[in-house]
Parts: structure tokens; sequence; C-alpha cells
């Protein structure tokens, strides 16, 4: 992907990005797959692959700002940039937790990942946890215009019609991606907006953990994702005239 974009879509400078969510995903994924093996082939898969957990984790847990002690900026797709988003916090401190069960049955130290943990549990307990030890909800997020220009291309249309077909069968951040673009699509173009609103009205509410009560929505026992919540909140606000 390309790190930053003209109006038009088209690549600009810097072409190539470090997708950390990429590194967290791989240490993640290494270590629930040395919890499914057994005997010699977990030994030979830990042989084999620590090098590689070993230098994400560094990696990981030398992301960080010395000024504030959080992870440095990384590159969002959705946001078309890099950002500081408060979900990577918690990603990278369940990447390095990972990383030191990994170190743990490799028989390798990890004091440096956890004096890195113990600093980032710290972090999100203090932002993002309230007094009763639940997540606090977040503030919709601001994403960067996709443009009229983008909206144009044909292709879109395609998108839009397949989108709207297919969301009943998507759930959490994947129905919330779809319901934030099909927003962004009805607002640009100025079409579909009846459809579209109902759409993201209905399934939005679905991903924010609500239920209907008669004529009201009330809160169910799903607890959102922030991201999807984050999303959701920016959909609704585009199809119901930013109200």
């Amino acid at each position: 992907l390309p790190a930053q974009l003209y109006r038009d879509g088209g690549a600009a400078a810097p072409v190539h990005v470090l997708d950390i969510c990429a590194v967290v995903a791989f240490v993640r994924a290494a270590e629930r797959h040395r919890e499914h093996l057994d005997g010699d082939d977990r030994a030979e898969f830990i042989e084999q692959t620590w090098p590689a957990v070993e230098a994400a984790a560094e990696l990981l847990s030398t992301w960080r700002d010395g000024r504030t002690r959080q992870p440095l900026p990384a590159y969002e797709p959705e946001l078309m940039r890099d950002a500081e988003q408060p979900a990577l916090v918690l990603s990278i401190y369940l990447a390095l937790e990972a990383a030191a069960a990994f170190a743990s049955a490799a028989g390798e130290p990890a004091e440096f990942w956890q004096d890195r943990l113990e600093e980032l549990e710290a972090s999100v307990r203090y932002a993002e946890l309230d007094d009763t030890e639940r997540w606090r909800p977040y503030e919709a997020i601001a994403y960067w215009p996709l443009g009229d220009l983008l909206f144009e291309e044909a292709a879109w249309e395609s998108f839009f019609e397949a989108a709207l077909q297919g969301i009943d069968e998507l759930e959490g951040s994947q129905a919330a991606e779809t319901l934030y673009h099909l927003a962004a699509y009805t607002s640009a173009r100025d079409t579909h907006a009846e459809t579209v609103r109902a759409a993201v009205n209905t399934h939005g509410a679905a991903v924010l953990g609500l239920e209907r009560d008669g004529d009201a929505w009330i809160p169910g026992g799903v607890i959102a994702d922030p991201y999807a919540a984050a999303l959701v909140t920016n959909a609704l606000a585009l199809v119901n005239d930013g109200s």
C-alpha cells in the first residue's frame, strides 16, 4: 500500500509502508500455532520460528515515543495515512504477551519485553478503562475525506451494489467498514440515500450492540468493538445529515 495518496487516488512518496499491525498479527499467529502443536512438531516450529518472533518483538517493543511512552504513529489503511490509533496500544500489548509466551517455550529470556508490557498495561488502564474497569467509549474518528473524484470511478457502482447485497452476511469491523464506505459513497454522489440510510441505521445498531425494543433501540448484551463503533458513528452521521 502507498503511504500517501493524492486526492485522485494516485500513489505519492513514500511508496511503501511498514505495517506494524502485520507484525502484531505475525507474532500472535506464531504463538497460537505453537500452542496447537505437540512433541517434535512443536520443537521444530519453535526452533525455526523463534528468530523471526524475536526480531518482531524487538521491533514492537521499541516502536515507542520516548516522550509519551505510547506507540509511534503507524500506517492506517482506513485513513490512508499514519495515525495514532488507541487500539494500537492494546494490539502491541497482546503481541508482546504472545512473544513472551513463545520465548518461555523456547527457553529464552524476555525481561525487556516484560518491562514494556507493564508500561503498556499501565497506559491502557489509564487511558482506556474507566473507574469500574470497563472500556471507555470512543469518540467518532475524523476520517480523511475520500473525495468526489474517487467516487466518480465506475468501479464504485459495482462495489456499491455488491456491498448492499452482502451486508447481511458481515459482522463486526467488516460490517462497520462496509457501512462507512456505503455512507461516504452516498453522501458524495447524492444517490440511493434512503436505501443506504435504512441499511446503516439497521446494521449499524447491530454493530453497536443495540437491540430493538418497540420503536426504540436499547443497549444489548454485546459490547461493540471500539474501532467498529467509531466507523458506524461516522456512517450514521453521514446518512442522517450529521445528527
